[in-house]
C-alpha cells in the first residue's frame, strides 16, 4: 500500500533552508542550540496506522528523572556540607536554572533521535510543524520566559534557607507531584488557544503556548508526537494503568490535532478528568493489541551509549560538519612514503569528543551504529542524489538503511562535493554498486571519495591515541580503537584495472576497499536462478549485465581510426582486443598496496621461492615485462610445487612494512606496467530489493495462548515457545501475514548498443525477481528517452514508477546553491569579475502526459522503500534563488561598491595604471580561478585549478582538480566553454596530491572530444611526472582518451628521465605558445614542483602549487609577470603550515616581493576558513593594488588587477557579513 502525505496544513515553517545571511538572532539562536525537532534532509520512518508501535517501559522514565534531579540536589547538599551554609536565593536561582534548561535542552535532541528512528504519530500524512516562520521569535522568548521565570517563581514560592536538601520529606513529595499532576490538568484549561495554533506539535512548540501556562506546566515529552508507547511519568502512573486512565504521548498528540475548542483528551499527565468528564477519544496507533513489547526502548542507555562511543565513531562523520582528512591532499602520507621530503599529516580538523559538531555528527550516525533488536520497524529510504548536470556528470541513487548506506548508479567526479552541498552523509557507506560501462565517466569521483574516508580514518586513530595516552595518565577507562570495515566496490568490466591504474600517485590508505569485478552473467548458465548475486542483512542485488552489439559509439573509437583532418579512418583499422586483461593481478594492488587498510605497507613486492609460499600468499611472476598473477600450488607437506626455484613476487600483508627486506631484493610495483587490457563491452544495471519482514505480533493472541513475555523474543524470532497446559505455541499462530520486501531497479544504458541485449534479459520475465518492485531508474545516454523499445517496455510494467535520468529530463540547475549564491552577491559588488554561473531550470523533453508511470530525475527525489512505501518530493532539492540572494545585498555594501567603481572608472587612475603597465605583455590574459579550496571539495569552493586565456596564443590550466571540466561548463556558455577546450594548450600539474589532478581524464577526453567534432589533429601538452604519464596511459586502454594526441615535455620518454627545464627546441614545431618551461623543486611532498610558463609573447607566468615559501623559486622566476601562489593558511596558523608544507598568507606575499612579482593572485585556501577569513587579511604592504585573493568562478584581466583592487574593501565587507 503507498502512502501519500498531505502538505504540512497548518504553520508554515521553511526559514531553515533560506539564506543565513536572511536570518535574525533568533534564527541563529534556536539553530546554534540546535532546538530543530528533525535533521535537515534526514529520513523519518513512515508508518501506517497499523503497524506497530514500540513500547517505553515506565521504569525508564523515571530512572531518567531522578538521575537528572538528583544531581542538583547532590551538589546543593555538597555546597551546605562543605561551607556549612546554606544556598542564597540567587545562587539557588542560577543552580536550579542551569539544570532546568540543560535537561530541557538535552531532552529535546533527544527525542529528535528518538523521532528519526520510530518515526512520529500521523506521520503518514503529516510531517510535525516547525518552528514557524511568523513566530520564531517568539518561540525563542517562550523558551526564555519558561526557562528562567519557573525557577524563578518556585524560589520565590518555595525555597527556604533555613530548609536544606536532606530535610525533605521524600514520601510527602511522591504525592505532591501526583496532586500536582491531577491539579494542573483540571485547572489549566483556559490557557489552551494560542498552544493549539500547532496541529502537529514538537518538543520545542510546548513552549510556543501562553506564557502563564508555561511557568506551571510544561511538558516536552507529550508534546514530541514520538511514535512510541511512552506514558506521562507520575508517581501514580501504575494506578491509572489499572483504572486505563493513564496518559500517552499519542493522547495528547490527538488533542492537538482536533484543536483547542472541540478536543478530547485534555490532560497531559493522564485521562482522568477526561474519563469523568467524557473527553476520552479513541486511540489511533496505539490501539490494544498493537503495541510491540518486544522493542523496549531504553532512554538512559542511548544516552549512556552516546557519550561512550561519541570518540570513537568520530571518523564516520565523513560529510558532515566537519571532515578530518589530510589538508596538504587527499591521501596522508606516512613518512618516507615518497622519499626524504614526505611529510607526516595531521588532521585538517581536530574536533573536541564533546563538542557541538561532534555531537551532532554522532547522532546523524547512532541509528546506524546501534541497530536495533528487530529490523522489522527499520527504514530504508532511496534518495536521487546526483542527476546529469554540468557539476555532476552521472546519476548516483544513495539507498540508506538504518544499518549502513548504499551507493547505486555512477559516482562521477562532483559527486562527493554534490553530497557535501546537500549534507547527504556518506559515512556510513559500506558498499557501492557502479552502473554502467566502467570508465572514467562512471567512477572518476570515487576515488577522491574513497581517499576522504582513509583520512578521516586515519584522523580518528590519531585521535583516539592522543585521547587514550590522556586518559591512561589518569587512570581512566581507554577508549575502544575505532574499527572501520572497508568499502566493496562492486561492477563490470575494467573495476580493476582503473583502481590500480592509480597506484602511482594513490597509496597506502587506512581504508580497506574490496574491488569486485563481475566478468560472467551469472545466469548464462540458468536463465531460471533466482538466488541474489549479493546479499547482506538489509537488502539483497541481482547483478544484471548487458552486452554490446556492436562497437560503433564515437567515445569508444580507437585512435587508430581517426588519421586525417576530418576524423575519418584511412585504410583498414585495426581489430580492437576482443579481452579484457585478467582482473587478478590489479585487484591484488587495489587490495594489498593501495587500499590495505594501513599507513605501514610499503608499496613493494616481497621475493620468496616458490616452495615456501603460503597458501595464504598472494603472488605474481614476471612475464617479460609484464605482471602475471601465480597460479601455481603453493608448498605442502605431502608434495613440493613443480618448479621450487621460481621466484614469485608476494604482495605484503597489512601491516607489513617488509623492514626485514633490503631494498635492494623488494620489487617497487610502480615499475611495471600493469597486464595490458581493453575496452570493456558490459553495461550494468541492478536489482535491489529489501529483505521480507515478520509480519506483526499480535502480544494480545500469545497471552491468550499462555505464553509469557519472556518468550515473546523467541516467538518472533521464529522458534515455538510452550504455552498453557504445556501446548507448543508456533510462530504462525501469533503473527500477523509476512510483509514482503519492496526493492528497486537500476537500469543503466549509455547507447543503443546494449539496450537490444538490455531488453532480452531474463530477469525481466521472472516474476519472483520482478515482484514487488517499486521504482526502476533509468540511466540514459542522449535520444533514448524516446526510444519505442523502453516505451513498450514501460507499457508492460505500469504498476512501477519509472524515473528518467538523462541529460535530456534533469534540469541543468545549480548543484551548490551557496556558492551559487555568494557569487550573486559578488556580482552585484562587481560585476565585470564575477558573472553568474551558467545554468538551465528547464527540461528539454516534451511534458510527459497524464497519469503517465514515467517521472523524470530531480536531485533529492526521496522515498521510504521499507516498511511503508512512502515518497517525499518535498524533498527535492529547489532551484536557487539567486534573484533574493542579489537582492539581500545592504545598502551599506552598495555604497561601498558605488565608491570602488567611482575610482575604478577614474581618468587619471585609469591613465596612471596605462603608464604602470605598458611594459606587461599580454594585458587582455584573462585569469580565471576554477577551485581555489584545498584538500576536498568543499560547498563553496572547488579544489584546484586555474584557468589563463590568453588571447592570439592558447589556454593555459594550472592543476586539474576533480570537477574542473564542470566548472569550466559553469562558467562559460555552450560555445565558449567549447573554445577553452579547442584551445587548450598546456595543463601543469604541480605534484601529485590527488587534489590538484584527479580532473584531468575527464578534461583530456572532453578536449580530444571536441577536437574530433573540429575535424583537427591538434595536441595538448601534459607537464608533470613520468608517474603520471604511466597512469593516464593505463587509463587510456579501458577509453579513448586521446592519449596518442598527448605531448609530455616534461617526461618525453616513458622510461627515462623527467627534465626540470624545457626549451623551445626541446619544444619543436609544436610548442603550444610556450618558449620554455621551468620546473623548480618546492618543499612539500615527493616531485613537487613550481613551474614557469613563458609564452612565446615573452609573458611569464609562475605558479607554486603547494609548498612552504620557497627562495629558489622565486629566485628562479625572477620578474614574473603572473605568480599564482597558494596561500593555505592564515597568519595566525604559522606552526599548521610548517608542519602541513603550505604557506600563509605573509609567507606567499613575502615570495612575490622576492621575486619581484608584477601581479599576484592568492589561491588554494583551507577549507576550515570561512568565507570571509582570507579577506580579513591586510597585511599587504603597500602591494594593495597588485595582489588580489581569488573566489572560483571570478574573471580577472591581467590589466585589470589594480581596478579589480579598489572593490577589495566592498568585497571583504561582503565576507564578514556572511561569515556572522
Amino acid at each position: 500500500m503507498e502512502v501519500q502525505r498531505n502538505p504540512k496544513d497548518s504553520m508554515r515553517s521553511t526559514w531553515r533552508r533560506s539564506p543565513r545571511s536572511e536570518w535574525t538572532i533568533y534564527h541563529r539562536l534556536i539553530d546554534r542550540l540546535d532546538f530543530h525537532h528533525v535533521f535537515l534532509d534526514k529520513p523519518v520512518p513512515v508508518h501506517s496506522k497499523d503497524d506497530p508501535v514500540p513500547y517505553l517501559p515506565d521504569w525508564q522514565m523515571h530512572r531518567w528523572i531522578l538521575i537528572h534531579a538528583v544531581i542538583p540536589l547532590a551538589i546543593h547538599h555538597a555546597f551546605v556540607y562543605l561551607t556549612g551554609r546554606n544556598l542564597s536565593v540567587i545562587g539557588a536561582f542560577a543552580l536550579y536554572h542551569v539544570f532546568l534548561t540543560f535537561n530541557s535542552v538535552r531532552e529535546i535532541q533527544i527525542l529528535r533521535r528518538l523521532g528519526h528512528i520510530y518515526g512520529f504519530l500521523d506521520g503518514d500524512k503529516h510531517e510535525r510543524d516547525g518552528v514557524p516562520d511568523v513566530n520564531v521569535k517568539k518561540v525563542f522568548m517562550s523558551l526564555l520566559s519558561a526557562t528562567n521565570v519557573r525557577p524563578m517563581l518556585v524560589i520565590v514560592l518555595a525555597y527556604r534557607k533555613n530548609h536544606l536538601p536532606s530535610f525533605m520529606s521524600w514520601a510527602w513529595l511522591q504525592v505532591e507531584i501526583a496532586l500536582y499532576g491531577l491539579a494542573v490538568d483540571f485547572y489549566l484549561w483556559q490557557f489552551h488557544r494560542t498552544h493549539h495554533l500547532t496541529k502537529h506539535p514538537n518538543p520545542l512548540l510546548t513552549l510556543y503556548a501562553n506564557g502563564v501556562q508555561e511557568i506551571f506546566d510544561m511538558i516536552v515529552l507529550g508534546h514530541s508526537g514520538l511514535r512510541i508507547y511512552a506514558t506521562a511519568p507520575t508517581p501514580l502512573s501504575w494506578l491509572y494503568k489499572r483504572l486505563d486512565v493513564e496518559g500517552i504521548i499519542e493522547d495528547h498528540d490527538l488533542h492537538h490535532r482536533r484543536g483547542w475548542k472541540s478536543s478530547f483528551n485534555y490532560g497531559k499527565h493522564s485521562r482522568v478528568w477526561d474519563t469523568i468528564w467524557s473527553t476520552v477519544t479513541d486511540r489511533v496507533e496505539c490501539k490494544p493489541g498493537s503495541i510491540d513489547h518486544i522493542n523496549q526502548y531504553s532512554v538512559v542507555s542511548s544516552v549512556i551509549e552516546l557519550e561512550r562511543r561519541l570518540p570513537e565513531v568520530a571518523y564516520q562523520a565523513i560529510a558532515g560538519y566537519t571532515l578530518p582528512v589530510a589538508n596538504h591532499g587527499w591521501f596522508p602520507l606516512s613518512p618516507n612514503l615518497y622519499g626524504p621530503v614526505a611529510c607526516r599529516p595531521l588532521a585538517q580538523r581536530k574536533q573536541r569528543p564533546g563538542s557541538l559538531p561532534a555531537i551532532r555528527a554522532y547522532s546523524r550516525l547512532s541509528r546506524g551504529l546501534r541497530g536495533h533488536s528487530d529490523g522489522s520497524i527499520m527504514t530504508t529510504t532511496v534518495e536521487v542524489a546526483t542527476v546529469p548536470s554540468t557539476d555532476t556528470p552521472g546519476t548516483c541513487i544513495y539507498l540508506h538503511h538504518d544499518k549502513r548506506s548504499y551507493i547505486f548508479g555512477q559516482v562521477a567526479e562532483g559527486t562527493q562535493r554534490a553530497f557535501g552541498s546537500r549534507k547527504i552523509h556518506m559515512g556510513g557507506t559500506e558498499h557501492v554498486f557502479l552502473s554502467g560501462s566502467i570508465g572514467w565517466n562512471q567512477m572518476g569521483g570515487l576515488i577522491g571519495y574513497l581517499l576522504s574516508v582513509g583520512g578521516a580514518i586515519d584522523a580518528a586513530k590519531e585521535h583516539t591515541a592522543t585521547e587514550n595516552a590522556k586518559r591512561k595518565e589518569k587512570g581512566q577507562k581507554l577508549l575502544k580503537p575505532a574499527v572501520h570495515g572497508g568499502i566493496d566496490v562492486h561492477g563490470g568490466d575494467n573495476l580493476c584495472h582503473i583502481l590500480a591504474a592509480c597506484r602511482p600517485v594513490i597509496f597506502r590508505q587506512p581504508i580497506s576497499v574490496r574491488p569486485h569485478e563481475l566478468r560472467e552473467d551469472p545466469r548464462s548458465i540458468d536463465p531460471t536462478k533466482t538466488e541474489p548475486d549479493w546479499v547482506d542483512d538489509a537488502v539483497r542485488v541481482w547483478k544484471v549485465p548487458a552486452r554490446r552489439t556492436r562497437s560503433t559509439s564515437p567515445p569508444k573509437r580507437r585512435h587508430e581510426e581517426i588519421s586525417n583532418g576530418n576524423g575519418q579512418s584511412q585504410g583498414q583499422t585495426l581489430k580492437r582486443r576482443s579481452v579484457v586483461s585478467d582482473p587478478e593481478v590489479a585487484g591484488m594492488i587495489v587490495e594489498r598496496i593501495m587500499f590495505s587498510g594501513s599507513l605501514n605497507n610499503r608499496s613493494v613486492l616481497l621475493p620468496r621461492k616458490s616452495r615456501d609460499l603460503k597458501p595464504t600468499d598472494k603472488a605474481v611472476i614476471i612475464d617479460g615485462k609484464t605482471l602475471r598473477a601465480y597460479r601455481g600450488p603453493p608448498a605442502s607437506d605431502d608434495a613440493e610445487p613443480s618448479n621450487p626455484d621460481l621466484t614469485a613476487w608476494v604482495f605484503p600483508d597489512p601491516g607489513d612494512n617488509a623492514g626485514d627486506v633490503k631494498n635492494e631484493d623488494a620489487l617497487a610495483i610502480n615499475h611495471f606496467p600493469l597486464p595490458k587490457t581493453a575496452y570493456g563491452d558490459m553495461s550494468m544495471s541492478y536489482i535491489v530489493k529489501c529483505h521480507d519482514r515478520r509480519g506483526k505480533f499480535n502480544a494480545v493472541v500469545a497471552k491468550e495462548h499462555g505464553v509469557q513475555p519472556r518468550d515473546f523474543k523467541l516467538l518472533t524470532a521464529g522458534q515455538s515457545v510452550e504455552g498453557k497446559n504445556g501446548k507448543v505455541v508456533t510462530p504462525d499462530m501469533v503473527l500477523g501475514e509476512r510483509q514482503p520486501g519492496k526493492g528497486i531497479i537500476i537500469a543503466d544504458i549509455a547507447s543503443p548498443d546494449f539496450l537490444e541485449s538490455f531488453l532480452g534479459r531474463p530477469e525481466w520475465e521472472c516474476p519472483e525477481m520482478m515482484e514487488h518492485i517499486c521504482v526502476m531508474y533509468w540511466i540514459l545516454g542522449s535520444d533514448l528517452n524516446s526510444d519505442a523499445r523502453i516505451k513498450k517496455f514501460i507499457e508492460k510494467r505500469p504498476h512501477i514508477k519509472h524515473i528518467f535520468c538523462s541529460q535530456d529530463t534533469c534540469p541543468n540547475m545549480i548543484t551548490h546553491p551557496g556558492a551559487a549564491e555568494i557569487q550573486t552577491k559578488l556580482r552585484r559588488i562587481d560585476p565585470e569579475r564575477f558573472p553568474l554561473p551558467k545554468f538551465d531550470n528547464t527540461i528539454k523533453h516534451p511534458v510527459l502526459p497524464a497519469g503517465s508511470p514515467i517521472e523524470f530525475g530531480r536531485a533529492g527525489k526521496k522515498f521510504q522503500l521499507m516498511p511503508r512505501l512512502t515518497f517525499d518530493d518535498q524533498a527535492m532539492a529547489p532551484f536557487p534563488d539567486l534573484l533574493g540572494a542579489a537582492k539581500s545585498v545592504d545598502e551599506e555594501l552598495t555604497t561601498l561598491a558605488e565608491e570602488a567603481k567611482a575610482e575604478a572608472t577614474n581618468a587619471e587612475f585609469l591613465a596612471q595604471v596605462e603608464e604602470t603597465e605598458k611594459d606587461i605583455p599580454n594585458r587582455d590574459a584573462e585569469i580565471i580561478p576554477l577551485g581555489t579550496g584545498s584538500s576536498v571539495p568543499s560547498k563553496h569552493r572547488n579544489v584546484s585549478a586555474t584557468l589563463i586565456r590568453v588571447p592570439g596564443i592558447g589556454n593555459y590550466l594550472l592543476d586539474c582538480g576533480e570537477g574542473t571540466l564542470g566548472q569550466i561548463r559553469r562558467a562559460f556558455d555552450a560555445e565558449e566553454a567549447a573554445d577553452v577546450l579547442r584551445n587548450l594548450k598546456c595543463i601543469v600539474i604541480s605534484h601529485v596530491h590527488a587534489d590538484h589532478h584527479m580532473g584531468t581524464a575527464s578534461l583530456i577526453k572532453a578536449w580530444y572530444e571536441q577536437s574530433l567534432r573540429d575535424g583537427t589533429n591538434t595536441t595538448l601538452a601534459i607537464s608533470c611526472i613520468g608517474r603520471y604519464r604511466s597512469m593516464l596511459e593505463e587509463l587510456s586502454q579501458v577509453e579513448d582518451l586521446g592519449f596518442h594526441r598527448l605531448r609530455f615535455p616534461s617526461c618525453p620518454f616513458p622510461n627515462g628521465k623527467d627534465r626540470d627545464m624545457t626549451t623551445a627546441e626541446d619544444l619543436g614545431e609544436e610548442n603550444f605558445g610556450l618558449a620554455s618551461i621551468k620546473r623548480i623543486p618546492v618543499p612539500h611532498c615527493w616531485r613537487s614542483y613550481g613551474t614557469q610558463l613563458e609564452l612565446t609573447s615573452g609573458l611569464r607566468i609562475a605558479y607554486s602549487g603547494d609548498c612552504r615559501p620557497s627562495s629558489a623559486f622565486a629566485q628562479g622566476c625572477k620578474g614574473a609577470h603572473l605568480l599564482v601562489h597558494e596561500c593555505t593558511f592564515g597568519d595566525d596558523k604559522q606552526d599548521h603550515a610548517k608542519a602541513k608544507k603550505h604557506s600563509t598568507m605573509a609567507e606567499a606575499l613575502s615570495v612575490a616581493r622576492e621575486m619581484e612579482a608584477r601581479r599576484t593572485l592568492l589561491t588554494h585556501f583551507s577549507q576550515r576558513y570561512s568565507k570571509a577569513d582570507s579577506l580579513k587579511r591586510d597585511r599587504v604592504h603597500g602591494e594593495e593594488h597588485s595582489v588580489l585573493l581569488a573566489f572560483d568562478l571570478m574573471r580577472v584581466k591581467l590589466g585589470d588587477f589594480q581596478k579589480a583592487a579598489c572593490y577589495i574593501p566592498a568585497v571583504q565587507k561582503l565576507m564578514e557579513k556572511l561569515a556572522d
